[in-house]
């Protein structure tokens, strides 16, 4: 049996995932926080204004999380179609013709309309033969993968309709006992949040303080030789970098002690899409994820854990009960015990947009309330780039991306720098 398709024409009641980021943006020190998305360069003839927001008005019919809103009732959130849609308040066009990516803080200016959809597009001109468009969205809307496959829907030359998910798994246990079977691996996890735990020494409360974004790029093939000469993986050696860096960037004055207090801990999400499952836009499968709180370097026992975790977090997000789920996720991402979050969405195949190709991509990151730092890794085109996002009242994300990038050189088999490795940062 097919699982039922999200019905655009009335009211649905929306999931765990979809309230859990709402009501984190109520604690938020600033609206945009929950906002994050995918800063897009291009090379070709840019488009005009009017023409953009025509193109996506007459495709966001293609992409039913574009056109419904977030309506938050006594019994709870619920998605229902916008009957008041226009595609002009959403797309955007910057004045000045600065390609560099930006915050949400800062194109988020004024707080975003909460009875409209909750994602904006905004086009950066930089010249003739230049120019750029940022997409973000509410983290209730949607995840990464979700946002990556919605950028096609909108721009790729040919069509990607919606289509239904896969096939629910046949399974003759009862839905309650397989849950609580299936959140057996989380526990180990959820316990060890109780354990005496080293504090992150950074200020946390940043009412006022300024958002700051830093971004560096790496050959993508810097990674791929470290993690063949170390058989691991990209993102395993790009966690190890970042262990090296933030150690560095904010160094613990007691670093030794039990294996409890050893860290840094970091807030990892984990896709729970499993294979057979298809992305059809519907909001109420545009948020599939799960966070794992974990010690960077991860350890080979570590990996070998992910996939049962995997299975875990899709019951956790989808089957458990919401009181239960909330207390377990509050538990997981307790700012006090973790450093940062360190998120990574692999783009495998080219991106073009209105027939011109996308040379860059780099992330957007939010910024969880109470966490003092984000960072989101983007492989693409042959390229790492990470980003990280803080508050002036935090050490410089400058310095922690770019140790970043010194530490994968360092590791790599071969000193020599290849592919142009570049640093940039802005506020």
């Amino acid at each position: 049996m097919s699982l039922p398709r999200f019905p655009a024409d009335r009211p649905t009641r929306a999931g765990f995932l979809t309230s859990a980021f709402l009501a984190l943006g109520e604690r938020a020190t600033d609206p945009a926080d929950l906002y994050f998305g995918l800063h897009l360069r291009l090379h070709g003839p840019p488009p005009d204004l009017l023409s953009l927001r025509a193109l996506v008005a007459e495709r966001a019919a293609r992409v039913p999380l574009l056109t419904h809103r977030l309506t938050v009732r006594p019994d709870g959130p619920w998605w229902e179609p916008d009957p008041l849609f226009d595609a002009a308040h959403h797309v955007h066009q910057l004045p000045d013709g600065d390609l560099a990516p930006r915050s949400a803080q800062s194109l988020l200016s004024t707080p975003p309309d909460d009875n409209r959809p909750r994602w904006g597009l905004w086009l950066q001109r930089g010249g003739a033969r230049d120019w750029a468009l940022c997409y973000l969205v509410h983290h209730a809307v949607q995840d990464a993968t979700s946002m990556l496959h919605t950028l096609r829907a909108l721009f790729e030359h040919v069509p990607h309709a919606p289509f239904p998910a896969g096939p629910a798994p046949a399974n003759s246990t009862p839905r309650g006992t397989r849950t609580v079977r299936s959140l057996m691996p989380l526990l180990p996890g959820v316990l060890g949040t109780y354990l005496p735990r080293k504090r992150w020494n950074q200020p946390r409360q940043n009412d006022g303080a300024l958002p700051v974004l830093a971004h560096s790029a790496v050959g993508l093939t810097v990674l791929r030789a470290s993690a063949r000469a170390t058989g691991t993986t990209v993102n395993d050696v790009h966690l190890a970098a970042m262990a090296t860096a933030v150690g560095d960037w904010n160094p613990d004055p007691h670093p030794a002690g039990p294996w409890w207090r050893r860290g840094p801990h970091v807030l990892v999400p984990v896709s729970t899409r499993l294979p057979e499952d298809r992305e059809d836009f519907a909001p109420d499968r545009g948020n599939r994820i799960g966070l794992l709180r974990t010690r960077i370097p991860c350890t080979a026992s570590d990996r070998r854990r992910l996939g049962r975790r995997r299975v875990a977090l899709r019951a956790l997000t989808e089957h458990t009960p919401p009181r239960l789920a909330a207390w377990i996720l509050g538990r997981v991402t307790d700012p006090s015990g973790v450093a940062l979050t360190a998120s990574h969405i692999r783009v495998d195949e080219p991106l073009t947009v209105l027939g011109s190709r996308v040379t860059d991509a780099t992330a957007i990151p939010w910024l969880p309330p109470g966490h003092g730092c984000f960072t989101f890794l983007v492989t693409y085109d042959g390229t790492a780039r990470l980003s990280a996002l803080t508050r002036t009242a935090n050490p410089n994300p400058r310095r922690l991306t770019g140790l970043w990038s010194l530490a994968l050189r360092s590791a790599a088999p071969s000193r020599r720098t290849d592919d142009g490795d570049r640093h940039h940062s802005m506020e």
